[in-house]
């Protein structure tokens, strides 16, 4: 499964959003799941490029932020929250602010 998050700007997602998708944003092609982030300043021409992007952006005043799952729309004018990446994605994701983690490789700072 490849989650694709295209943005304006990406310091509106929050915390725990972007440590998700930094989290699986290393993931290979085999991976069960893969994230990639794209915002509008740094990547305007992947937004124009992409058709369902691009149609999407056209037809609606707010579409940013969009989500992709395996190139379909599944959100869009609003950051997907843990609640429906693990409806998305089968996966169960928590807040990982609010326990101490002692992997050291979540990318939560805190390990």
């Amino acid at each position: 499964m490849r989650l694709e998050l295209y943005e304006e700007k990406p310091e509106a997602a929050g915390a725990v959003l972007a440590q998700v998708f930094e989290a699986f944003s290393k993931e290979t092609e085999e991976s069960e799941l893969q994230t990639v982030r794209y915002n509008l300043a740094e990547d305007a021409d992947i937004f124009v490029h992409h058709p369902v992007v691009n149609q999407a952006m056209q037809k609606m005043e707010a579409a940013l932020p969009l989500m992709l799952v395996d190139g379909e729309i599944m959100t869009i004018g609003a950051y997907p929250d843990m609640e429906d990446l693990t409806e998305i994605t089968g996966l169960s994701f928590q807040d990982i602010r609010t326990r101490e983690c002692q992997c050291g490789n979540c990318n939560c700072g805190k390990g």
